[in-house]
């Protein structure tokens, strides 16, 4: 019978290789992933999976091998069985011709009566012996080989017992000796298919990393771009100079008549003094602080409400105290300059 050899050349070298140099099985967050460090890990499942298909294929022969040992035990075993009933029966029938010989041996020296049923029955053609002085040469020389026949039948039936015997020992160790070896086998597939489970449980912990990285740097992109579109939009909508309302027609007509006021200052533009903002007041409304026209422009500087509030101030412009108009208007030309009254500004040559 064919058998594998004791010590199938089965390793599970892969299973040094199912981890990263430095890298646990099991680690914590964050885990650095690099192109190189997949690529390993994809090449070692790779491999594992291909050592995992070839040791299926012995696995497979090795399980038809134990099928066909086993068979091969079992007809041994039942050549065993009907080599040893033989033998036994060989046994028995040599007992029996040994007690028939013995009677006769008796019966002979001693002229016991029934010598000659003995012989009859040991030989079947006693009668046929025509002389009794031959009798004790034939009866002599059919006992020998009575005898040697019957130890040749029994030494043939022990000679094929014992081989019989063999066969048994021998399928037996076979049976057992692929039975090892296909736990082994399995064993190790099963060691290999956890190790490939593992790797892939890496790979997909890596996977899973790279797409976190790469979901928060999209976060941070799109954090910074809309940082910069606000602060885009905020240079766009920067407060700019708010212009007032037109000067009333009273404070134009008072402007006009004096010529304007630009001679009054030495030259553009007019710094803030209080002959400046008188100049204004007067453009814009006549000096009138209770101006109120309804055309959305209050007070002697012509504010507009959102200017107003803007500024810090409460309530209507043209309700508001001169001291308090006056104030608001000094913190408006500080932040826009005379530009917030273009026409004013104009007229009286104060830009």
């Amino acid at each position: 019978m064919k058998t594998v050899a004791k010590g199938l050349a089965f390793t599970v070298g892969l299973m040094g290789l199912a981890v990263l140099p430095g890298l646990p099985m099991q680690w914590s967050f964050p885990v650095q992933l690099t192109s190189a460090s997949k690529a390993t890990l994809d090449a070692q499942a790779t491999q594992l999976a291909q050592q995992i298909s070839a040791q299926s294929d012995e696995i497979r022969l090795v399980a038809v091998q134990v099928g066909t040992a086993r068979a091969q035990l079992v007809v041994d075993r039942a050549n065993l069985a009907r080599g040893t009933a033989q033998l036994d029966q060989e046994r028995v029938r040599m007992t029996v011709e040994k007690n028939l010989l013995v009677q006769f041996a008796i019966a002979k020296f001693t002229d016991a009566p029934g010598s000659n049923t003995v012989i009859t029955t040991l030989n079947t053609d006693q009668n046929s012996v025509a002389a009794q002085s031959t009798y004790e040469s034939v009866a002599s020389g059919y006992v020998v080989n009575v005898i040697t026949n019957y130890q040749r039948a029994q030494q043939a039936v022990a000679a094929l017992v014992a081989y019989d015997a063999h066969q048994v020992t021998s399928a037996t160790q076979a049976q057992q000796s692929l039975s090892q070896d296909l736990v082994s086998l399995q064993s190790g597939v099963a060691n290999e298919q956890a190790t490939l489970a593992s790797v892939h449980g890496q790979i997909a912990m890596l996977v899973q990393q790279q797409l976190a990285q790469q979901a928060a740097l999209l976060q941070q992109q799109q954090q910074a771009a809309a940082q910069q579109r606000a602060a885009a939009q905020q240079q766009s909508v920067a407060p700019q100079p708010q212009a007032q309302g037109a000067p009333s027609a009273a404070g134009v007509s008072a402007a006009v008549s004096s010529g304007g006021a630009g001679s009054q200052w030495g030259g553009s533009p007019a710094p803030p003094s209080t002959q400046a903002f008188a100049a204004l007041r007067n453009c814009e409304s006549g000096g009138n602080y209770q101006d109120n026209t309804g055309n959305g422009y209050y007070g002697a500087y012509q504010f507009s409400a959102s200017t107003w509030t803007g500024l810090g101030f409460a309530g209507l412009p043209s309700a508001a105290s001169p001291a308090m108009q006056n104030q608001a208007a000094q913190v408006e030309q500080r932040q826009g300059g005379w530009s917030a009254w273009p026409e004013c500004s104009l007229i009286l040559g104060l830009d």
